[in-house]
């Protein structure tokens, strides 16, 4: 493998340095380094931690696989997570000691759940395995530290353990967009809005071409209360990919919260199409049915969804369906069910305006006590 760097002074075009490399393919690591480290003397920086593979051999048919499972991750489908999933078991067969392989697999269990894939009894135990192993292998790898802070987040309800681990990755890795996402999530759950949005920004300059990352950023502003700035910042992450499902159900929450119906309608449908009826853009379209008065709809989608042979359904999405009905007593038994399932929606019920139907009820306080949350 060949890479040729040049360093211009933008200013003036000028031409300031150029450097070729040439390596084999099993070097590629340790190549990427000795690159880094020459730019980063050339223009007198200070080069940050890379986070846990720092001169490492890898099998260069096994980096291929991650790469790939990489690739398919962010496209965040539950039909790429899943070939994602295979890529990087076929990496791991391939280089069993490859740590950020493991870390990657377990980042793919860990968001296939919300997507129609596997419940969370069955994926987050394999997440927090796969960053365990990683961790076992490189305790410096800021993927897995980010990983477990997600397990420990969304599926242990473990808020102060989450941060931590988020902080340990941000620590070894100040430059990993992931973890700057996943810590925005959070961060915006617990009622912290200025943090998150500080991170999300952040996670977006690392990698201003993610289109998960380009669609939290509205997703940030729309649980802080903003839903205009939320709607302007989705309608130029869909620039990026117009057929990016996640961006659709930014925009239609965030219509949906100015009551802006008919365009809630028509972003929720989209992305109902473009997820072949995803069971989460379908409970946040009967959600839109039921709040704005469409309630005959909204119930008739339900029951056509449980009469089907769906996917995997997160509870809670079915009990912000029931708060918007106006019948929290029903939301109160799915919320149970989401706690009894560990599932990662609960983590953002002090925030999420798909749930003020059922804010004022006692038992939903209560409840919100139990886990641990800011009323």
């Amino acid at each position: 493998m060949r890479i040729t760097a040049q360093l211009l002074d933008a200013r003036t075009d000028r031409h300031l340095w150029a450097q070729s490399y040439e390596r084999s393919s099993r070097d590629l690591l340790a190549m990427q380094d000795e690159v880094a480290r020459d730019i980063v003397h050339e223009i007198a920086a200070t080069l940050q931690p890379t986070g846990g593979t720092h001169e490492q051999k890898v099998n260069p048919e096994a980096y291929d696989e991650y790469l790939h499972g990489r690739f398919l991750w962010n496209r965040r489908t539950l039909g790429d997570l899943e070939k994602s999933i295979d890529y990087y078991q076929q990496a791991i067969q391939l280089a069993p000691d490859f740590a950020p392989a493991y870390a990657a697999l377990g980042d793919a269990y860990a968001v296939i759940s919300i997507r129609g894939g596997p419940p969370p009894s069955e994926a987050y135990p394999r997440a927090r395995e796969a960053a365990e192993k990683a961790l076992q292998l490189d305790d410096s790898l800021a993927d897995a530290h980010a990983l477990l802070g997600e397990v420990r987040v969304n599926y242990d309800h473990d808020w102060n353990g989450g941060e931590k681990e988020f902080r340990r990755a941000l620590e070894l890795n100040p430059n990993y967009p992931t973890a700057h996402h996943w810590y925005a999530a959070y961060l915006a759950s617990m009622k912290r809005p200025q943090e998150a949005e500080a991170e999300i920004d952040k996670a977006a300059m690392l990698d201003p071409l993610s289109l998960i990352i380009n669609a939290a950023r509205g997703e940030v502003r729309y649980l802080a209360g903003d839903p205009k700035a939320a709607v302007k910042l989705c309608l130029r992450a869909q620039q990026f990919d117009p057929n990016f499902v996640e961006t659709y159900l930014c925009l239609g929450k965030a219509y949906e919260q100015q009551r802006q119906f008919p365009e809630a309608d028509s972003s929720f449908k989209r992305a109902v199409d473009l997820s072949g009826g995803g069971p989460g853009p379908l409970m946040l379209q009967a959600h839109s049915y039921a709040l704005s008065g469409k309630k005959d709809v909204a119930v008739a989608s339900l029951d056509r969804f449980f009469s089907s042979k769906h996917r995997n359904v997160d509870n809670s999405d079915v009990a912000a369906v029931y708060c918007a009905l106006g019948q929290p007593s029903i939301a109160m038994t799915w919320l149970e069910k989401a706690y009894l399932n560990h599932e990662e929606g609960l983590n953002r019920l002090a925030v999420e305006p798909l749930f003020d139907g059922c804010r004022q009820d006692p038992r939903f306080q209560a409840f919100i006590q139990r886990l641990g949350l800011t009323q």
